[in-house]
């Protein structure tokens, strides 16, 4: 739905795997993380914004976070680290999209309308199967 199937069925499963610790171990809703990967990169794992320095599946900024925790910017990459380290950044923003987005202005509210307008499929569709 989210994907268009753009993702394959392994990496679908892999993602969600990985999705559905992490946000138990960091206390977070899976649905939104979820949201958040789609629009931070399309579930494209390789993508990279060499203008922010930002990596991976949650576009997270190596500066920032990935050397901090001593990681190299291949390492985030990899969405075995990516999604977790994504799920505790989110949770260190409060799980506060803006806030994890460190966006203002008109790209921001572009940015909030679409994770919302994800976020929003994705809990009907949850209701729908739960």
């Amino acid at each position: 739905m989210i994907t268009d199937d753009r993702l394959s069925p392994m990496n679908a499963l892999r993602y969600a795997q990985l999705i559905f610790q992490s946000s138990q171990k960091f206390d977070v809703n899976p649905l939104e993380i979820i949201a958040l990967i789609a629009v931070e990169s399309d579930f494209q794992e390789k993508s990279i914004n060499r203008e922010t320095g930002d990596y991976g599946l949650g576009q997270i900024n190596w500066r920032h976070w990935g050397k901090h925790n001593q990681l190299t910017p291949r390492d985030l990459l990899d969405p075995a680290i990516n999604i977790p380290l994504m799920c505790q950044v989110y949770k260190f923003f409060g799980e506060d999209f803006g806030r994890y987005h460190r966006g203002n202005g008109p790209k921001c509210e572009a940015y909030l309308k679409s994770v919302n307008a994800i976020l929003s499929e994705l809990n009907v569709f949850a209701q729908l199967i739960g």
